[in-house]
């Protein structure tokens, strides 16, 4: 049985391990796009975003995350939800951003359906 200062060196070995490779990935494609949308917007350096990061954590603010969000839509073709941008990291929204997801929104929008309000979308399903 390993004693609490056993545990907090696991701990620690795992979380140098975790970094370690974070550090050796390169990003994915969609990452990397997100990425560059990231930098330009927060005025960094692309190659110091890892995967792991959320755009908070690196200075963004709600009145950046609406312009990212705008143009990973014009990069990515595709919308991201933007309470995700406070939720998740860059691995995260990559992978919704790409299409795999089913929460997502794409921009292709129906024009046939009528857009809801609030109100609209709440008592929707009161029929």
């Amino acid at each position: 049985m390993l004693g609490t200062v056993g545990r907090i060196q696991d701990i620690k070995n795992h979380r140098g391990l975790v970094l370690a490779f974070e550090q050796l990935c390169a990003l994915l494609p969609e990452q990397a796009h997100l990425a560059q949308v990231w930098a330009s917007a927060l005025g960094i350096d692309v190659n110091d975003i890892r995967a792991s990061d959320t755009f908070f954590d690196l200075g963004g603010d709600s009145l950046l995350a609406m312009r990212v969000i705008q143009q990973a839509e014009k990069v990515m073709g595709f919308r991201i939800e933007p309470r995700r941008y406070v939720f998740e990291n860059l691995g995260q929204l990559a992978v919704i951003a790409s299409g795999t997801a089913f929460d997502s929104v794409p921009t292709a929008s129906n024009h046939d359906e009528p857009k809801l309000g609030l109100l609209g979308r709440v008592f929707s399903g009161w029929s």
